[in-house]
């Protein structure tokens, strides 16, 4: 069918989360017979997935229409506006996944996940980024010097996206002379979906930056891919993971800093609470940023063995969606869950970067951009008019 729901364009930002809600309460294990495709709603159902790397596979590839699970299903269909609603929000969700190319390690299970881990620990461990955040902070006030101010900043554009790009560049390597031309060509990425010659640009430049780095390492994502045995990671998976990271790192990063905009600008009581945070106070409520809409909606998963949900059976070898941001509304779990509350006790049982071995490597960075940005872009706003400015920003949903 065609896909009609587009959460960057709904005109209710809030119709992914009602429609969650909705699954929850009247069918949260569901399957879509046009995907052939089950999906889970509840977050016990969520947590007891994840991790169980027994009864499932990270390895989600939709190539094969005869496999097992492809038949009929065993769960409530709901009628035909529930079902399509359904259909038309996760297939969209589904999309960044379906017809793309395999992800070493995003795809990858036990034992290949971990050696690949090994690999690229060093670059991504909180002590790591935690030395980017004086650079980090210095940059966030440059940008906001430049261009905060009233009606018409784009929250996303004119500062998240910049603030973040430099850090990833950092992280990854770029050498400063080629950060400019790399910025242009992910730029034709973001604005054309399957720029194939961008794609092709930009992989041959990593690609050829990889090969440089096997006789002059770094301390950074490229040369820890180049030194890798060439058995473990060929030269194409190291691109592939490099040019994941740094498309998938840009942009979870500086949507969760436009998207704690908008949760303030929906809330604003807690823009108050938010300026008397201290340190501690201000990691806490990352967390529930973070719960209150995640970066990433939904993860696939493979049923290893026959699994029951719920009275529910679930064939071998069915695909799953695993839908977090619904699993972070659950109403069982956190109390009033559609309201942001950066005083939250508990807000950190949310699975907004997934749960297991499978835990996102780039959350470390994502904390950090919350952490500095969202306290300095409150600092210039005025008290006595925080909300009303606040909401004149643009902060387009990017989740």
């Amino acid at each position: 069918m065609t896909v009609s729901y587009d959460p960057l364009l709904d005109t209710d930002p809030d119709a992914p989360y009602a429609l969650y809600e909705r699954f929850r309460r009247e069918c949260p294990v569901y399957f879509n017979e046009e995907r052939n495709l089950w999906a889970l709603f509840l977050y016990e159902d969520v947590i007891a997935t994840l991790p169980d790397r027994k009864r499932f596979s990270n390895h989600w590839q939709d190539d094969d229409p005869e496999r097992p699970g492809h038949g009929g299903a065993a769960g409530w269909r709901g009628g035909e506006d529930h079902d399509r609603a359904g259909v038309e929000l996760i297939e969209d969700r589904l999309q960044m996944y379906a017809g793309s190319r395999p992800k070493i390690f995003f795809e990858s299970d036990p034992p290949r996940h971990a050696e690949l881990r090994a690999v690229i620990k060093h670059p991504f461990t909180p002590r790591q980024v935690q030395r980017l955040e004086s650079d980090f902070r210095t940059r966030a006030v440059e940008l906001l010097a430049e261009r905060a101010g009233g009606a018409g900043f784009d929250v996303s554009t004119d500062f998240a996206w910049p603030l973040v790009m430099d850090a990833v560049f950092d992280m990854i390597g770029i050498p400063a002379g080629d950060r400019p031309w790399v910025t242009k060509t992910l730029e034709r990425i973001d604005r054309v979906a399957n720029d194939e010659e961008a794609d092709h640009d930009l992989r041959t430049f990593l690609e050829a930056l990889t090969n440089e780095r096997i006789g002059h390492q770094r301390d950074d994502l490229v040369s820890a891919m180049a030194q890798a045995p060439r058995e473990l990671v060929p030269i194409g998976d190291a691109v592939d993971f490099c040019l994941d990271f740094l498309t998938g790192s840009v942009g979870s990063a500086s949507s969760m800093i436009a998207n704690g905009v908008r949760a303030l600008a929906e809330h604003p009581d807690q823009l108050p609470v938010l300026r008397k945070l201290d340190p501690q106070g201000m990691r806490l409520a990352v967390e529930e940023f973070l719960r209150y809409d995640s970066p990433v909606h939904v993860l696939p998963r493979v049923a290893h063995q026959g699994v029951e949900f719920h009275g529910v059976r679930i064939a071998v070898g069915s695909q799953i969606w695993v839908v977090l941001a619904s699993a972070n509304r659950d109403e069982r779990v956190f109390t009033d869950p559609d309201r942001l509350d950066l005083r939250r006790v508990g807000a950190t049982r949310h699975v907004a970067f997934g749960n297991g071995i499978h835990f996102c490597v780039g959350a470390p960075l994502t904390r950090l951009a919350m952490r500095v940005a969202l306290p300095l872009l409150v600092a210039t706003l005025p008290e006595d008019d925080a909300g009303s400015v606040l909401g004149s920003w643009n902060a387009s949903r990017a989740s």
